[in-house]
C-alpha cells in the first residue's frame, strides 16, 4: 500500500527547481515547479507579499498589485526560459540533420520585436496576456508534472489544447 502512496506524492527534487518544458506550438517556456521544493519561489513571494502586508491583512490590494507581485513571483523564480520555433517562409518548422526542430530563445514580444528571457520581459508579458499567465501557473502548481515517476516522454511534451 505504501509503495503506491510514493508512486502518487513522491516528486523528482532536480525536476521540480531545473522544471519541465510546457509547449505551445511554436512557443515554449520551461518552468520550475511553484511551491514544493521551489525555495527560490516561496522566499521571492514571501519577500514580495512581505512588503504590502497591511495591505493583505486589510484587504485593500488592488487586483493589479495582487497581479504584478504574482507576475513578478513567477518571472524571477519559476519561470526559467523560454523559446520560439525557427520556421521557413511557409511556417514551416526548421530542422536539424537529425530531423529536430529548431529552435531560438527569444520569443516575440507585443511590439513584434524578438526578446530574450528577462524579469522584466516576463512579467510584461504576463501583465498583457492573463490567459498565458494562467496556463503556466497551472502547469506550474500541478505536483503531478513534477512527480517522480513522470514518463520522459510526458515531461517534454506537456502541451496546452
Amino acid at each position: 500500500m505504501s509503495a503506491k502512496l510514493y508512486q502518487m506524492f513522491e516528486m523528482d527534487k532536480d525536476l521540480e527547481r531545473e522544471g519541465i518544458t510546457v509547449n505551445y506550438g511554436s512557443v515554449k517556456f520551461q518552468i520550475a515547479r511553484a511551491g514544493g521544493r521551489n525555495k527560490a519561489f516561496k522566499d521571492t513571494f514571501s519577500s514580495k507579499a512581505k512588503k504590502h502586508r497591511t495591505q493583505i491583512d486589510n484587504e485593500t490590494m488592488s487586483d493589479e498589485m495582487a497581479d504584478r507581485i504574482m507576475a513578478e513571483s513567477y518571472a524571477e523564480a519559476v519561470v526559467l526560459g523560454w523559446w520560439t520555433r525557427k520556421e521557413d517562409e511557409k511556417g514551416d518548422p526548421i530542422l536539424d540533420k537529425k530531423g529536430e526542430e529548431q529552435w531560438d530563445d527569444v520569443i516575440e514580444n507585443k511590439e513584434g520585436k524578438l526578446v530574450k528571457y528577462s524579469v522584466d520581459e516576463c512579467v510584461r508579458l504576463f501583465l498583457d496576456l492573463p490567459d498565458l499567465f494562467s496556463s503556466l501557473q497551472s502547469y506550474a502548481i500541478k505536483a503531478g508534472n513534477y512527480r517522480k515517476e513522470l514518463d520522459e516522454t510526458d515531461e517534454g511534451n506537456l502541451q496546452e489544447s
